[in-house]
């Protein structure tokens, strides 16, 4: 009985009543979780394969499409950027160039994305295009993600698969509402690996409940098919409840802004941009072109290096968001451990020059460091090879425990089932055995 209960037949009727509240209550999530879990399931599938695979995407794809990524070292100068976008504008009228990578190396070919100019030339036949750094001249192309161009493509497929099911807008948020399901599905599996209170609250001790409990973290490796398939997911899913809770959210943050922010921001501040300043008139042609903008982000980088006390390693790329009216300029500095690319970012009006908005370690809140962190583990951007390697054995944890959640559905399915089967079998035979009795007499 409960705790400092009598038992007297009032007290008896109320933990009659308790324990089956938490029966019923258990029986609820159970269902929950069966049907969220066979609802996300294949998509957990295809995103844990995919994701074990593009953890080494530009290991991959650099092996795959060698002839396009590098070119024959040579002793000459590189070729601005900049300089690089202006020749490929004349060359492709066509197409827009908002985004230019600023980080030129020796041997490597620079990686140059194309827009349509407008909704008549929306079917570009390519919008990545590969140039020599020396000369400028286009050494390869393709469209991204359109498998039929041949295996060049095949790693931004898997890519495409894994976030969007390659049904890009759509599937990008159809995408977020399966990694919404299945977060709040994390919450409910590591509820009901708890033993049932109503079977442990007649011993008085919590140590009871916690030695029960402590069976669900083991597998009975030596135990039947089943009950080693069922070991195995409740086993796997609270070993790595942690890590799997991250994928879960942070894939949310990917493809569901309009959720993850409004809940981060109950629970976390961020670094808004200014409200003070205002908001710059959208513009495909602005006043100040890509080389000015580059020159203000430079100088407004010099004036941080001394308010902010970090130094500038290197430019890494800007691009134009002509809805806004804003260029951003990004570098890496001394205070950007753990990012492949610069997190200090200038944000910069393209009509007058003014710094709208400044992005940089020394002046990130609480949930731009929770946010970051998030993206950086679920894409392996921190540690180096060993979380590459992590994120792929988690990807292949993802698909298993996807996989064994769905075996075990089927089996009680078809012990149900039978079971169905029997009993009406039963029922038959009772009521033939009643008709001949009735004949008989």
């Amino acid at each position: 009985m409960f705790p400092g209960f009598n038992n007297s037949p009032s007290n008896y009727k109320l933990y009659k009543f308790m324990s089956a509240r938490v029966k019923s209550t258990r029986s609820v999530f159970v269902i929950i979780h069966r049907y969220i879990g066979l609802i996300t399931a294949i998509f957990l599938i295809i995103a844990g394969i995919t994701g074990s695979i593009i953890t080494f995407y530009d290991e991959l794809d650099s092996y795959i499409n060698h002839s396009i990524f590098f070119v024959l070292k040579q002793d000459k100068l590189l070729i601005d950027p900049l300089a690089l976008r202006n020749k490929l504008l004349l060359d492709y009228p066509n197409a827009k160039i908002h985004y230019v990578d600023l980080e030129v190396k020796h041997g490597k070919t620079i990686k140059v994305y194309l827009d349509p100019k407008s909704d008549l030339d929306r079917f570009l036949p390519n919008d990545e295009l590969y140039a020599n750094p020396y000369t400028g001249d286009v050494v390869g192309a393709r469209l991204w993600g359109d498998v039929s161009q041949g295996l060049k493509n095949l790693m931004p497929f898997i890519f495409r698969l894994h976030y969007s099911l390659a049904l890009k807008g759509l599937g990008i948020i159809f995408f977020g509402i399966i990694a919404l399901l299945w977060t709040i599905d994390c919450f409910i599996g590591a509820y009901l690996t708890f033993p049932s209170k109503h079977k442990s609250v007649t011993s008085h001790k919590l140590s009871d409940w916690k030695s029960r409990w402590v069976k669900s973290w083991t597998i009975r490796w030596h135990a039947g098919y089943y009950k080693k398939l069922f070991d195995l997911h409740r086993a796997g899913g609270l070993w790595l409840w942690s890590m799997v809770f991250i994928f879960a959210w942070s894939s949310v943050g990917f493809n569901l802004q309009t959720v993850y922010s409004p809940v981060m921001r109950t629970v976390f501040t961020f670094n808004d941009a200014d409200s003070r300043l205002p908001k710059a008139s959208p513009s495909s042609s602005p006043p100040i072109d890509f080389i000015q903008a580059r020159e203000y982000g430079r100088e407004l980088a010099k004036q941080a290096e001394l308010k902010y006390h970090f130094k500038v390693l290197n430019e890494t790329s800007i691009n134009y968001n002509q809805n806004d009216g804003v260029y951003r300029y990004i570098v890496k500095t001394s205070n950007d451990d753990n990012s492949k690319s610069g997190r200090t970012r200038f944000y910069i009006d393209a009509h007058s020059g003014v710094l709208r908005h400044l992005e940089t370690p020394s002046l990130e809140k609480s949930g731009d460091i929770v946010t970051n962190w998030l993206s950086w583990i679920h894409t392996a951007h921190v540690f180096g090879l060993p979380m590459k390697l992590f994120v792929m054995f988690m990807g292949i944890s993802i698909t298993t425990l996807s996989i064994t959640g769905v075996c075990i559905w089927y089996k009680k399915f078809k012990a149900r089932k039978f079971s169905d089967k029997r009993l009406k079998v039963a029922k038959l035979n009772q009521v033939k055995t009643t008709n001949n009795k009735t004949s008989n007499q």
